[in-house]
Order: structure tokens, then sequence, then C-alpha cells
């Protein structure tokens, strides 16, 4: 889990409580949750998620997750 000063420091300003607990928290919980969201490694290829606080957005945390099949 990525986490810039910048967005910490947003959440901050922002009084963003969950953002900043999640910060402190290395963003397992927030980690956990989108792994649930992802589909099967066996249906869909190795699972790619990428996770980021957003210091545009009050410090948030962002999720992409992707797929890569083996080949």
């Amino acid at each position: 889990m990525r986490c810039w000063n910048a967005a910490r420091a947003a959440a901050g300003r922002a009084g963003n409580t969950s953002a900043l607990d999640a910060i402190d928290q290395r963003g397992v919980p927030f980690a956990l949750e989108c792994a649930e969201l992802a589909q099967s490694p066996a249906t869909r290829g190795a699972v790619v998620i990428s996770i980021w606080f957003d210091p545009a957005d009050d410090g948030n945390p962002r999720q992409n997750i992707s797929y890569e099949r083996a080949e």
C-alpha cells in the first residue's frame, strides 16, 4: 500500500479520520476488502491489486484490480 506524505496531509486537513486510520494500519483492512472483490485466479489468472491513497481526494484510498493470464 502506497501512501505519499501529501495524502496523509490532505486527509489530516480534511479531518478524514477513516483515511487516517487506514493509513496508520498500512491499508491492510482496505487491501483485504479489495481482495474479496477480486475474481478467482483459477478463472481469470493472477490477480494484481493496486491500492493507493489519493491526495487529490482528501487522502481516500483508491484501488485498481487487474488480471494477468498465465501463458
